[in-house]
């Protein structure tokens, strides 16, 4: 279902990544090590920008540190606000295609198949 949810509110990122976040839920999260100079997996990434996306306090450093790397503020001003939108849609398909390999790897479905 969250799957299908995800297809059908694409338009809408903000719903998109609330659906990802649940289903990268199921799998388990590891932090981000944000210092570390790796960039995020895509349940990390996922998670990161739900955060950016649905927190509306102050962004916690790793949310930062995201949008450092993608040269985009973090402040929560209205335009900013529809860059991150912007970058959360550009980002979905990719994200779509690695958690979903990546979980079905999980339960034992070979790559490619």
């Amino acid at each position: 279902m969250l799957w299908r949810r995800v297809l059908e509110d694409k338009g809408d990122p903000m719903l998109g990544y609330a659906y990802l976040y649940m289903i990268c839920e199921v799998d388990g999260f590891v932090e981000w090590d944000y210092e570390s100079r790796i960039g995020p997996t895509a349940s990390q990434e996922i998670r990161l920008i739900r955060n950016l996306l649905l927190h509306s306090s102050e962004p916690n450093a790793s949310v930062v540190a995201y949008c450092e790397l993608h040269n985009m503020d973090a402040k929560r001003s209205p335009r900013e606000v529809v860059i991150h939108k912007q970058h959360a849609r550009d980002r979905l398909h990719a994200l779509l295609s690695e958690i979903r390999k990546t979980l079905l790897e999980d339960i034992g479905v070979p790559p490619n198949q």
